[in-house]
């Protein structure tokens, strides 16, 4: 590879990796808005059909197809326990937890994650210093959940965003047990649609929330932010980074994304976060910064040699 070569395809990952870092961050920010106007249900509704049928036109443009075969079918299955699961409890908790607490919970996403391989799998060793780092985290929430700032930190938004963590999990670990080695975008596409789908199966429950009125501008604007820019342009972000960069390193996303979350949250949704909250998500961090340190020495060692 040449040196011209080699300096555009660092600033293509560079350029990469500070934009899905944003978008992730402010994703939670777009979810909370996008209820403010509308039922909860009906602006995911709103959010899976528009990003199920952009997904499938752009398959259609690019000429990928769509398989229909079992083994497809149940990976679609799979991966649309993180969209239709964890979105749908995502979306409910909206209105209980201010947006930077959102992406905060989901930053527990890979201990619940090393913890499951863990037990289930037998696949993973924890450290001491990543049981230690856990511990740290959890007992930060707990100083998040003991802050006494009720307005945006309440006990159901976070037990509805632990779920979704789950779902998203086990989701993964669902599709990776099936191994239909599918194109990303394919993936992607499919288990939106089957998340549409169920999604418009649940309607029965939740007509009487039907939008009597047209959505605020701001609310329209939030759900097609969603649908654009956090289903699709940060999905593809994302698997071009896992193809070129040390898992490790794109975990490090998982750190940053609470701390932009929680300052877009202050500066465009004037969320109040008092001194005991930004102690409990300095605890949080720390203990992710701990638990995640080791893959990181080691990939920096390899990187090195």
């Amino acid at each position: 590879m040449t040196v011209a070569a080699e300096s555009a395809s660092r600033w293509q990952v560079g350029s990469r990796y500070i934009l899905l870092v944003l978008i992730w961050s402010s994703t939670p920010l777009a979810v909370v808005w996008s209820v403010q106007d509308l039922h909860p249900m009906w602006a995911l509704t709103a959010r899976f059909v528009l990003a199920a049928a952009l997904a499938y036109v752009i398959c259609k443009v690019i000429r990928l197809a769509l398989p229909l075969h079992k083994l497809a079918l149940q990976s679609y299955i799979a991966g649309s326990l993180s969209l239709l699961g964890a979105m749908l409890l995502t979306y409910m908790a909206a209105p209980y937890l201010a947006s930077g607490l959102i992406s905060l919970l989901f930053g527990f996403a890979p201990l619940v994650a090393g913890l499951m391989s863990y037990i289930w799998t037998k696949e993973q060793h924890l450290f001491a210093e990543q049981w230690l780092g856990m511990l740290i985290a959890v007992l930060g929430l707990g100083f998040i959940c003991l802050s006494g700032e009720r307005a945006f930190v309440q006990p159901v938004g976070i037990g509805l965003i632990f779920l979704a963590v789950l779902c998203y999990v086990g989701s993964m670990f669902w599709v990776k047990s099936i191994q239909a080695n599918l194109h990303p975008l394919v993936q992607t596409t499919g288990s939106l649609v089957i998340s549409a789908v169920g999604i418009v199966l649940l309607m029965p429950l939740f007509w009487q929330h039907l939008p009597t009125h047209l959505p605020s501008t701001l609310t329209i604007m939030a759900i097609l932010y969603s649908v654009v820019v956090a289903s699709i342009i940060a999905m593809l972000c994302y698997f071009d980074l896992v193809q070129r960069l040390n898992p490790s390193t794109v975990a490090l996303t998982t750190v940053l994304t609470p701390v932009l979350a929680l300052l877009w949250g202050v500066w465009f949704n004037h969320e109040h976060i008092g001194a005991g909250v930004i102690n409990g998500v300095g605890i949080v961090l720390l203990g992710l910064i701990l638990y995640f340190v080791r893959e990181w020495m080691v990939g920096f060692r390899k990187k090195q040699t």
